[in-house]
């Protein structure tokens, strides 16, 4: 299992994509993204910053018949990790005030 250590702190929080969010409390990571020999692992995630970019939606992930598989790549998936997108719109910035 790799583990990364984030050196210097983050000055904004982050949500992933699949997570649960405020607008979306039902959301929740993928039960695995990798999936090669008989082993399946949660291991890709798309994070953004929700002060800056709204989540407007995300692509379902092809779970369907997997379970039947021994891993992956096969004729439709062509990597052994699930692929993952999401739309997301930029926040407007908010307006300075106008000078008096």
């Amino acid at each position: 299992s790799l583990r990364a250590t984030c050196t210097r702190p983050m000055s904004q929080s982050l949500a992933s994509a699949y997570g649960a969010s405020a607008t979306d409390p039902t959301g929740q990571e993928p039960r695995y993204t990798a999936f090669a020999n008989g082993s399946r692992h949660c291991v890709d995630y798309i994070f953004f910053t929700p002060s800056t970019w709204e989540l407007v939606g995300r692509m379902a992930l092809p779970f369907a018949g997997l379970d039947a598989l021994p891993g992956l790549p096969t004729a439709t998936v062509a990597s052994d990790h699930l692929p993952l997108a999401c739309a997301l719109r930029l926040r407007p910035r908010p307006r300075p005030p106008a000078p008096l």
